[in-house]
C-alpha cells in the first residue's frame, strides 16, 4: 500500500521516479503560464483571426467552407418526399369520411361509396410506402425510406405513425 502512495505522490510531485529530477520540457507549465503567455515562433500556423476566406466561403474553425445557399433546400427527392407526406394526408382524410359514410351511412349507396373511399386510401398508402422504398433504393437514404415506409404501414393498419 505505502509503494501505491509514494508512486501517486511521485507522479504528481513534479519529480521524476526514475531520476529524482523535476519534469521539464515542451507542456510543462511554468507557474501557471497558459500557452498563449508566449508569441508564437516563426514558421507556427497562423491563428484563425489572421485568416481571410473568399468569397462564397466562411470560416469553420481555421477551414474555410463553401457556403450553402441560404433558405433552400438541396435535397434531390424532395419532390417525393412532399409527395409522400401529400398522399398520406389526402388517404388520411379519406379513410375519415369513407368511415363516417360506413358507420353512419344509412343509404347502402353512401356504403358503398365509403368502401369505395376507403379502398382509395389504401391504394394511397401503398403508393406512399412505393416513394419510400425508391427513396431508399435510389438515394441511399435508408432511415428516411424506412420512416416513410413504416408510416404507410402503420396507415394501412390504422395506426397513427410513430
Amino acid at each position: 500500500m505505502e509503494s501505491g502512495y509514494s508512486a501517486a505522490e511521485t507522479a504528481f510531485s513534479g519529480q521524476s521516479a526514475q531520476l529524482g529530477a523535476p519534469i521539464g520540457g515542451a507542456g510543462v507549465s511554468q507557474g501557471g503560464a497558459g500557452m498563449r503567455s508566449q508569441p508564437p515562433a516563426s514558421g507556427a500556423p497562423a491563428s484563425a483571426s489572421n485568416v481571410t476566406c473568399p468569397s462564397g466561403y466562411f470560416l469553420n474553425g481555421s477551414v474555410c467552407s463553401p457556403m450553402a445557399e441560404s433558405g433552400r433546400n438541396v435535397t434531390p427527392y424532395q419532390g417525393s418526399l412532399d409527395n409522400a407526406r401529400k398522399l398520406l394526408i389526402l388517404a388520411a382524410v379519406l379513410a375519415a369520411v369513407g368511415l363516417a359514410l360506413l358507420v353512419f351511412g344509412h343509404v347502402p349507396m353512401l356504403q358503398i361509396l365509403g368502401g369505395i373511399l376507403l379502398g382509395l386510401a389504401m391504394a394511397l398508402i401503398l403508393a406512399s410506402a412505393v416513394i419510400g422504398d425508391q427513396i431508399k433504393r435510389n438515394y441511399c437514404q435508408k432511415t428516411q425510406g424506412e420512416a416513410i415506409e413504416r408510416a404507410g404501414v402503420d396507415a394501412s393498419r390504422g395506426q397513427a405513425p410513430k
